[in-house]
């Protein structure tokens, strides 16, 4: 099971005056194009693609419809969760695989049960900030789908990441330490979580919540790329490759489009 993850696309109108637009709409080309034809070398064509959040920049209908119209040009099925610059409502009604929970705490939850490895959304939208956060209502729901199998590897992909960015001007992105410790406390629970996968730090880190790897992806959009890079990187995408091993885990490595 191999998946490719990408992340903070922040993407913008087709006809934006912003000089981003461009520049962000090119580098979702460039990776959609690089996964449809990665066939050789180390890596197999993955089977799936993430999205961990922000996936636009504005939360408008038009940026939203103008990214789904650029992601249908995959050959493998994708799935996303929300970021902090992003609308649940809109994600529900543009992207179909995304499903809604709840009634007066509407969150995005939603189990991938077709690979090797169990794949569940998470919302971890903050409550008064672009932080993340909890609710006792979506941690109990991902309970209960962990419940479902307890035996079967399962990964989480979320969008903030709940350990904190060495380096990074805030790096605890969260609105309480509470919200990651009790996120800690009920993963604690299963023995088959294998990953949390991430994204919103616009760089790639590794750390463990308990005993589980952590990551974050480097920002699709590469203007907003933070850490430093080869001088022949600049203005290139960057993404990430995760392949499923078995026992041993994800191994994971960035992928420069050709």
């Amino acid at each position: 099971m191999i998946i490719a993850q990408i992340s903070d696309t922040h993407i913008l109108e087709p006809n934006s005056e912003d000089p981003a637009g461009p520049i962000r709409a090119e580098a979702v080309r460039r990776v959609i194009n690089d996964i449809n034809n990665l066939s050789d070398g180390s890596f197999g064509r993955p089977d799936l693609v993430i999205h961990t959040g922000d996936l636009v920049q504005h939360r408008t209908r038009q940026q939203y419809q103008f990214l789904h119209h650029m992601l249908a040009d995959l050959k493998i099925p994708y799935f996303v969760v929300p970021g902090n610059r992003d609308d649940r409502e809109l994600l529900a009604e543009i992207f179909p695989t995304v499903k809604i929970n709840g009634k007066d705490d509407r969150f995005i939850h939603y189990c991938v049960e077709d690979y090797p490895v169990r794949l569940i959304a998470v919302d971890s939208l903050g409550l008064q900030s672009f932080k993340g956060n909890f609710t006792s209502a979506r941690l109990n729901a991902l309970r209960l789908t962990l419940d479902q199998n307890t035996t079967q590897p399962t990964a989480l992909f979320m969008h903030h990441p709940p350990f904190e960015i060495t380096g990074a001007k805030d790096p605890f992105q969260y609105e309480t330490h509470d919200a990651v410790d009790d996120l800690a406390s009920l993963l604690s629970g299963y023995t088959n979580i294998v990953r949390v996968f991430c994204g919103h730090a616009h760089r790639a880190r590794l750390q463990k919540l308990g005993a589980i790897p952590a990551t974050t992806t480097p920002s699709t959009a590469h203007d907003l790329r933070i850490d430093p890079y080869p001088e022949h990187l600049h203005g290139v995408p960057v993404y990430q490759i995760h392949e499923w091993t078995g026992q041993g885990g994800f191994v994971s490595s960035s992928r420069i489009p050709r």
